[in-house]
């Protein structure tokens, strides 16, 4: 089980603590549960993330794995693997002692550049560490892919290193330790809601099960006490193939809140024709061999450019003010409105471009830009009068999406090109549609021409050879 100080959790994309005890290293789907993120930018007083064992175990080994700069294409790290643009560059972990947390000395690490390090000290028995982050390259937020613990080598030489093979689902269905061994090979198969079989399996092809690996059906983490798995937002029984407790989701109260009756009217029409919609316990639709469910919850959804995308409003600006969630979807969808209205007049790549963005969420206070694939805006931004602002915006940050499919990483030597070469885009676009506010577009035009950096604490490294590798890679496919 996993905790954390804080985390981001921002509907269609999240970072949740959970993220970083999956078993994946590389922190693939980083902002769709791929890895932990905390939610206090530049501030690295209080930021830790806490992994809970079951029950005591002796331990004498922490392996941390921070954010990789390409983390929209991030490979298998090696102890050699570097990062320069937001990995954790000071930590420590501490363990609990029944009263109090203890840090343990051999783990302090300042000025760190490595993707993973693996931290070794005098053998301790615990039943639950924190990692604290101290400060980032960046100095924005605490970054972990994943934190692994180990405990000191048996006589056998089994360290207790697994590797998971998984199937189109996620789920994990080999296990394979660091022997490579088939004597050792552990295997686990599932009934289509992900209820485990054990009864009257042959145990010599590795079916006696007791491998200790807790992520099981499409990788949710398991409750060991319960039997249940976790999805973040609610637990989910195998066994009967529901959740234990309801979606929130009501589609009246959407409809209600819709401030275009034929838009309210469509997304009527949409949730009934899909009955398995109304079941509000249901899994997956009921078509589990061919769907998952990342959270637990239903998905809003909206057009763009002929492409369903996910909105999400987060749930303490609603708390605080009702009344926000219909300014919010009726200043979004006329923004929407008017990309839509222009799609005649866009080239196949610029419509592909903007495609790239998968979602937008909505928080009070931030963070704001492209996170794996879906833009960050803040309440002010999504409420914003002038709808033109809110609509390049959109544009702009799109290409942000495509310019990771291509391969470039944001940082100090690149920001500048990239952030030229997406308002260089969003000027084309606006031109190609037309009826844009000029004051909105010059802005744009200024920054197509200078580009500019995300905060104050960033400084241009940019040279001409980085800014002409940005603009050539842009000209080349996507990833």
């Amino acid at each position: 089980m996993a905790n954390a100080s804080s985390e981001i959790s921002a509907g269609c994309d999240s970072w949740p603590a959970r993220g970083a005890s999956d078993g994946d290293r590389k922190g693939a789907y980083w902002g769709n549960t791929g890895g932990w993120a905390d939610s206090s930018a530049g501030n690295f007083s209080n930021d830790w993330l806490q992994i809970d064992f079951n029950g005591n175990k002796t331990i004498d080994e922490v392996d941390v794995f921070t954010l990789q700069d390409n983390y929209a294409n991030p490979v298998e790290p090696t102890e050699t693997t570097t990062f320069s643009t937001y990995g954790l560059t000071a930590f420590d972990v501490s363990y609990w002692n029944g009263t109090s947390w203890i840090q343990i000395t051999e783990t302090v690490v300042t000025g760190n550049n490595k993707v993973w390090r693996k931290l070794t000290f005098n053998a301790i028995t615990t039943s639950k560490i924190r990692v604290y982050g101290r400060a980032a390259i960046d100095n924005g937020l605490s970054r972990i892919a994943e934190v692994e613990a180990w405990s000191p080598t048996e006589s056998t030489g089994d360290t207790g290193l697994q590797w998971l093979v998984t199937d189109h689902l996620g789920t994990p269905r080999m296990v394979i330790d660091q022997t490579s061994s088939l004597a050792n090979l552990k295997r686990h198969d599932y009934l289509p809601f992900g209820e485990e079989l054990f009864t009257g399996r042959d145990t010599t092809p590795g079916y006696a099960g007791g491998d200790g690996v807790r992520q099981q059906f499409t990788q949710k983490e398991r409750d060991v006490e319960t039997g249940l798995e976790y999805f973040g937002e609610r637990y989910y029984a195998s066994v009967q193939g529901r959740f234990t407790g309801a979606d929130p989701y009501d589609i009246n109260l959407e409809r209600q809140n819709t401030p275009d009756p034929e838009e309210a009217d469509a997304l009527f029409k949409d949730y009934l024709s899909q009955p398995q919609h109304w079941n509000h316990y249901a899994y997956a639709l009921n078509n589990p061999l061919k769907y998952v469910d990342p959270d637990g919850l239903y998905e809003y959804e909206a057009e763009l450019l002929g492409k369903k995308i996910k909105v999400h409003i987060d749930d303490s600006i609603l708390k605080k003010d009702p009344d926000a969630l219909k300014r919010i979807q009726g200043n979004l969808q006329k923004t929407f409105d008017k990309i839509n209205a222009g799609a005649d007049k866009l080239t196949k790549d610029q419509i592909q471009s903007i495609g790239n963005m998968k979602g937008i969420s909505v928080s009070g206070k931030g963070p704001i830009g492209m996170f794996g694939g879906t833009f960050l805006i803040t309440q002010r931004m999504a409420e914003n009068p002038n709808v033109d602002t809110l609509s390049a915006d959109i544009i702009h940050d799109s290409r942000h999406a495509d310019q990771a499919k291509r391969g470039l990483s944001y940082n100090e030597e690149t920001a500048i090109p990239m952030e030229m070469e997406a308002s260089q885009f969003a000027v084309g676009v606006m031109n190609s549609i037309g009826g844009w506010d000029p004051k909105v577009l010059r802005n744009y035009e200024r920054d197509a021409a200078t580009g500019h950096l995300p905060n104050r604490k960033w400084k241009d490294k940019s040279t001409p050879k980085s800014r002409a590798m940005v603009f050539e890679k842009m000209k080349g496919p996507r990833k």
